[in-house]
């Protein structure tokens, strides 16, 4: 029962989350939000020193009285400048008989290692087999361990970052001596998550509302394929309530925590705000906070679609996909019920975890990065090139694939 430490650095906080993997379930040991003395944009790192001073706490956590050193993290990205890229290989096999062992399968995903990136500026953060092809074009989707073929060929997707991003992050840990253990972008690790819960559909969008960004991810066929983001998060909104009311922005989230959303009709609109600020008293209304709600929320919506469109930009097919929503903005009180309005015929979802203590949907990309690195080494980690997980990607052998086509 290993324990796993993991790091997602926001846009004005960062997270870290210590847990392990016990029957098939994340259990939680420790989780805090840390807030960044400098925020990021876009996860762009203006005082390295700052950032290394602040995430100098991993260093000596505490919980009720007890200290959790941690030296090494998985590190969780955010899909910004996320490049997938699909790449089928194949070697023959080594052994007399053509029995594929671990050692067939780690050569093969080593040819796929040294594909030449199209982008100069990104760099490979992972490469997940999809599908193993053996003689006579045999197709399954789990490893063929001690299957017989003299050729293995193997299709993956190719996951790329901005090398910047990385290299930039990296640095700041390195000032500290915290070693990254694995690096999981953070809509990768949550596909597995899903599937590990029996989420049924294969093709859905999955939203992160988060702080002040939010991204958008394709997934089809349980993996993620491409993936988009827009500069509006929840914080947004806690920013609008407290320029229009002209209040704290510490009373302008608890509106946000509260009531969000709150619409329903009476004819006592109560105050639920008011203060005596000299001669003039400032009350406030529910009526006015949904007002303010409601517009964010539209403009939110605009980008949403905005973003669908973007992903489907060499489609010519319309799409009804079902939408996941994690982050901190889908704990938005009414968003569900305001988000159906727009989107119909579409299943919505807000994924909520199975971990006690942390089953908010803000603290999804963090369990997911547990089970994603219990479950599942990676073809790029460095103690693991001679072996493969058991676990790729769950898939029933009689299930078509479509990129563009839903089957529920």
């Amino acid at each position: 029962m290993e324990k796993i430490a993991t790091l997602e650095i926001e846009n004005s906080s960062f997270r870290v989350t210590v847990g392990y993997l016990l029957d098939n379930k994340v259990d939680i040991i420790y989780r805090k939000v840390f807030p960044l003395t400098i925020p990021l944009n876009d996860f762009d790192i203006y005082d390295f020193e700052s950032l290394a001073n602040d995430l100098s706490v991993l260093k000596h956590l505490e919980d009720k009285k007890l200290t959790i050193p941690v030296n090494e993290v998985v590190l969780i990205y955010p899909p910004y400048g996320l490049d997938v890229y699909t790449s089928t290989k194949e070697t023959n096999t080594i052994s007399d008989d053509s029995k594929i062992t671990a050692l067939d399968i780690s050569n093969c995903l080593s040819i796929i290692k040294k594909e030449r990136i199209p982008n100069p500026n990104n760099i490979m953060v992972d490469v997940i087999p999809n599908l193993f092809y053996l003689d006579n074009n045999v197709e399954i989707f789990q490893p063929p361990l001690d299957r017989f073929s003299s050729i293995l060929r193997i299709k993956a997707n190719i996951y790329t970052l901005p090398k910047k991003m990385i290299d930039d992050i990296k640095k700041v840990l390195s000032m500290i001596k915290i070693k990254v253990k694995k690096e999981v972008i953070a809509p990768v690790g949550t596909t597995y998550l899903l599937t590990s819960l029996h989420y049924n559909p294969i093709h859905y969008f999955l939203i992160n509302f988060g702080e002040r960004t939010t991204t958008v991810s394709l997934v089809s066929g349980r993996s993620v394929v491409s993936s988009t983001y827009f500069p509006t998060g929840i914080e947004h909104l806690v920013d609008r309530i407290s320029l229009n009311f002209n209040i704290d922005k510490d009373v302008a989230n608890k509106f946000k925590n509260i009531l969000g959303l709150d619409e329903r009709k009476s004819t006592f609109n109560p105050s639920i705000f008011q203060d005596n600020d000299g001669e003039f008293s400032k009350r406030i209304n529910n009526e006015d906070l949904v007002n303010i709600v409601s517009s964010f929320l539209k403009e939110w919506v605009v980008s949403i679609k905005n973003a669908f469109s973007t992903l489907f930009i060499d489609s010519a097919n319309e799409l009804n996909l079902p939408i996941v929503l994690t982050g901190e903005g889908s704990e938005l009180n009414g968003l569900l019920g305001y988000l159906k309005r727009f989107f119909v015929d579409t299943s919505i979802t807000i994924f909520k975890t199975n971990t006690v203590g942390a089953i908010e949907p803000s603290w999804v990309n963090s369990i997911a990065a547990i089970y994603f690195t219990s479950v599942y080494k990676g073809s790029l980690a460095d103690n693991e090139k001679n072996k493969v997980n058991e676990v790729f990607r769950i898939e029933s052998k009689n299930e078509d694939y479509s990129e563009l086509k839903d089957t529920l």
